[in-house]
């Protein structure tokens, strides 16, 4: 099977380590891309601590967080050109932890869910510009694994089952119309269905 869309999508940014209320201020500049980096160092450990903040050659606002003693900790936000929130994610020593959400460029949110130490764990949910849920996936580290669903356009249920070890469909597996009505039911063993119920 292909991967789920929720795995296809969420391919995280890389971790930008900047970042202090108290201490010396630095600044840096990327040679190539023209991004200025504002962070603070502690003087006792020579370590990024506090709020830092990225901003484009333009001066606008890319990203900000905050460090502790060089680890990511609380909330950090990444934004579209325009200002809006495109990403925010929480942090608690350095790995991601708690609500994780990804933003459409309108403000509307597309992808939710939450990480313990630093692992995808429990339901996530994408959804549709218009704000109709597109998919459901229960995650435990990192991989699907329980119940999962996908919808029509419509909001209408597409389908229901079980992942097992990733987008591996595993027990029964059920198929739905655009009225929501069921269509046609597989039993699947890690990926391989085939039909036991199909509607006339």
């Amino acid at each position: 099977m292909m991967m789920s869309p929720i795995l296809r999508f969420l391919i995280l940014p890389a971790l930008i380590l900047m970042g202090c209320s108290k201490g010396k201020t630095v600044i840096e500049t990327d040679p190539d891309l023209g991004f200025i980096t504002t962070y603070l160092d502690d003087p006792k450990t020579g370590q990024h601590h506090g709020p830092y903040t990225k901003t484009d050659s333009a001066g606008l606002l890319m990203e900000k967080g905050v460090l502790n003693q060089g680890q990511p900790d609380g909330i950090r936000e990444l934004y579209y050109p325009d200002g809006k929130v495109k990403i925010r994610e929480r942090y608690k020593k350095g790995k991601l932890d708690d609500l994780y959400e990804y933003y459409f460029p309108e403000g509307t949110i597309e992808l939710k869910g939450y990480y313990i130490d630093g692992a995808m764990h429990g339901q996530w949910r994408k959804y549709t510009r218009d704000g109709k849920l597109f998919e459901e996936v229960t995650m435990i580290n990192n991989e699907e694994m329980g119940p999962f669903k996908e919808y029509h356009p419509n909001g209408k249920i597409q389908a229901e089952g079980t992942y097992l070890h990733g987008p591996n469909e595993d027990g029964r597996l059920k198929l739905y119309d655009e009225s929501g009505q069921l269509q046609k039911e597989m039993v699947c063993d890690s990926g391989r269905c085939y039909t036991v119920w199909k509607k006339e």
